[in-house]
């Protein structure tokens, strides 16, 4: 038997709690005697530290009672400081991830205070960053995506490079000049007209290496994956296209033609809502071709159903952009891409059952 250093009960030599007052004791009994005669005196005891939680008076703090708590706590389990840095635990995936995320700003903040680094080279760094934020998300909420890090590079690479050389090409050309005009005019009936070439021109262009790499050279990969892989060339034209803005942006508040606040808020849209908005549109494209794989008798159709969907929401979104119908617009978007994904069974189910009966139809009788 031993005694409780709290309340002066007898107790099992094997007890790591006291069964009378119900404290967990010390791996080690203290030096100094803290049991108390009788159970009268540790109640006593008890409630003159207890008091400042229920007195009227304010909080008393009692140095000496903190400091028995501290001790008998001990250090080392309060500041388990080897754990802190246990190898081990830098080596997991995802805390480098995690690190990744929450300390990019911080290093951007110190690269771009030690070395010239140029507005454009930190508004494209900030696109990356988001773009691949909402990338996790994405790959995430589709779960079943079988993706590598070259593939993902590939498109990206295609979309942000090729793509977007492509689209300035065509913004030179006098007919397709002319629907790039669209926020030169306040007719909504005109914007509308206008803003529908942009869109249709865009998405085609974002869909561009899916078409190449699953129509034209036949891969086959799961309707998951194609859709991912649409939104990854969403996001890779937005950051392209993100920065350009960011740096008209930066040049119209220079000019005070933008205040503090709209500048700040637009760039943020810009490099955050906007990259979102377009890889679901390019998610939508792609999910179609994704169907288009597999129900080849169908393919054509649904590629152009694909790109018409995503063109028109994108026309919408960009001809209303500055008013609520701008921001149900983006609602919808994101509800029609979650929708998609998540009846994906039932949908190829009534493509198969047309199919079937599209055959039986053409039977000879």
């Amino acid at each position: 038997m031993k005694t409780c250093v709290y309340c002066g009960e007898n107790i099992l030599n094997e007890a790591i709690k006291c069964r009378y007052c119900k404290q967990w004791l010390p791996e080690k009994q203290p030096t100094r005697r803290a049991h108390f005669k009788s159970r009268e005196e540790y109640t006593e005891w008890l409630n003159t530290r207890t008091s400042s939680a229920s007195g009227q008076s304010g909080i008393k703090i009692n140095i000496p009672v903190i400091l028995e708590d501290l001790i008998l706590l001990k250090f080392s389990n309060l500041f388990p400081i080897k754990s802190w840095f246990a190898s081990e635990l830098w080596q997991m995936k995802w805390m480098k991830f995690f690190l990744l995320f929450a300390l990019f700003p911080l290093i951007m903040f110190y690269f771009a205070s030690s070395s010239k680094l140029t507005f454009q080279a930190v508004a494209f760094s900030f696109g990356i960053y988001f773009a691949f934020i909402w990338g996790v998300v994405i790959y995430i909420f589709l779960k079943s995506a079988n993706i590598t890090a070259r593939g993902v590079m590939k498109i990206g690479l295609f979309t942000g490079t090729v793509g977007i050389f492509i689209v300035l090409i065509l913004q030179d050309l006098p007919f397709v000049k002319f629907f790039y005009q669209g926020a030169e005019t306040e007719n909504i009936f005109e914007k509308l007209i206008m803003f529908s070439g942009v869109g249709l021109i865009e998405e085609t262009v974002k869909a561009l290496p899916l078409l190449w790499l699953y129509i034209a050279r036949r891969k086959f990969d799961s309707l998951m994956t194609v859709t991912f892989l649409g939104c990854v060339s969403g996001l890779s034209f937005a950051v392209a296209e993100g920065v350009s803005y960011s740096i008209l942006y930066a040049i119209g508040h220079k000019r005070h033609l933008l205040g503090y606040s709209e500048y700040l808020i637009i760039n943020f849209t810009r490099l955050i809502t906007l990259p979102l908005l377009h890889a679901l549109w390019s998610g939508i494209v792609a999910y179609f071709i994704g169907l288009g794989i597999l129900n080849d008798r169908f393919i054509k159709g649904l590629i152009v159903a694909g790109i018409g969907l995503s063109a028109l929401l994108h026309c919408l979104y960009n001809t209303f952009s500055h008013s609520l119908i701008g921001l149900i617009v983006a609602i919808t978007t994101i509800m029609i891409f979650i929708s998609y994904v998540r009846n994906v069974d039932v949908i190829q189910l009534n493509i198969q059952k047309m199919i079937k009966e599209g055959a039986r139809d053409t039977e000879p009788v």
